[in-house]
């Protein structure tokens, strides 16, 4: 269900992947089982993005994808810039690339932004728009000059 958003997703809080297995459509059947209630089911999906929290360490289930899960030398997750870690492109993590993408990995007020990448990246669309450019700043001297009542400030 879309809730009404008009996006075709559900997320579901609580919820501990305890079973995953791959079906023959590319899809996924994941074993659940709610923290709360303790109650279990098993869910048929066609992607799967799993939010562990903010613990810097990577989730075991990974471990079951051996050499597919790409590593640095100290055994970190090795993440693209595309937030993946695998060759194919098609695992995503997050809050799992502070010694690869910085200080900002955790910081949820760049959420929404990684979130609409790995989206966009996983179902080829954009159904939440994503700013290439968020900031008024410009380090440097532009080669264009400003419009006329733009405003600009130097």
């Amino acid at each position: 269900g879309d809730a009404g958003s008009g996006v075709p997703t559900r997320l579901l809080t609580n919820a501990e992947v305890v079973s995953a297995r791959a079906t023959p459509d590319g899809g996924a059947v994941l074993g659940l089982r709610h923290a709360e209630t303790g109650a279990e089911r098993e869910w048929p999906t066609g992607a799967v993005i799993m939010a562990s929290g903010y613990d810097a360490q990577a989730p075991r289930i990974l471990d079951g994808l051996g050499d597919r899960v790409h590593r640095d030398a100290r055994g970190r997750l090795d993440v693209a810039r595309e937030h993946t870690v695998d060759d194919a492109g098609t695992l995503f993590v997050q809050n799992a690339e502070v010694h690869t993408h910085g200080f900002v990995a955790p910081d949820l007020g760049m959420t929404a932004h990684r979130n609409s990448r790995i989206l966009r990246a996983i179902t080829g669309r954009e159904d939440y728009a994503v700013e290439e450019r968020i900031a008024f700043q410009e380090f440097g001297l532009p080669d264009d000059l400003p419009a006329a009542g733009s405003g600009v400030l130097a």
